[in-house]
């Protein structure tokens, strides 16, 4: 890639962010003049999409290869934010990543980052007791091939027993991880095991998109 190109990806980069930051920001202002809980609730929800893609651009403009996102470190820093908004003490839920050495574009890293998003805001708002003591939620990306991963979102919170819930869901984060997997060439599904298991098998999209042609 050519310097002149590499600084043009980090201007635009740098372009998105600010906009993202923007609208976060209008939010924020929006949600000090409402007392609806289910509408600020919305209002917040929509702010932690924002700060994930936020996060991604903030990736890239660290990194050296402009269009790689290094997927631990950004799932660190996504699920440190989520801690602090839900104000997860240090000997409340504890959140484990494993997904060293995995890189992936913007194309395969937004949708990722969007779905583990929903799915850790739903567990620690739901799986947990009020005192969160001894919470534990697991994210781990494996390869399946060079082509296919698997991303696994657990915890060993109340679960949900019944599958029809989650089938059936009216929830804007579940409807949402369902069309970020179908984005992502691949399916969502949930089982109850101790807690609940979320997994997602999906494709890399800049191979997936390279074998196609």
């Amino acid at each position: 890639r050519l310097q002149g190109d590499w600084s043009s990806d980090v201007c635009s980069s740098d372009l998105v962010k600010n906009n993202l930051q923007i609208i976060s920001s209008l939010l924020n202002i929006q949600s000090s003049t409402i007392d609806d809980e289910k509408v600020l609730e919305s209002i917040n929800d929509g702010q932690n999409r924002v700060q994930a893609m936020s996060l991604i651009h903030q990736n890239l403009y660290q990194s050296e290869h402009i269009s790689n996102v290094a997927i631990e470190s950004y799932f660190r820093q996504l699920t440190d934010y989520l801690a602090s908004v839900f104000g997860v003490s240090s000997d409340g839920v504890k959140i484990d990543i494993h997904a060293k050495d995995i890189m992936f574009d913007t194309d395969t890293a937004i949708p990722l980052g969007l779905i583990v998003n929903e799915l850790v805001n739903n567990a620690l708002k739901y799986a947990f007791d009020s005192k969160n003591k001894g919470g534990q939620i697991n994210i781990v990306i494996n390869p399946i091939s060079d082509l296919e991963y698997e991303l696994r979102v657990s915890d060993n919170g109340k679960g949900i027993e019944d599958q029809n819930k989650i089938d059936n869901s009216n929830s804007m984060g579940f409807k949402l991880v369902k069309i970020l997997s179908k984005q992502l060439r691949g399916n969502f599904t949930y089982q109850h095991d101790e807690g609940s298991v979320f997994s997602v098998v999906f494709k890399d999209l800049r191979k997936f998109n390279v074998n196609v042609r």
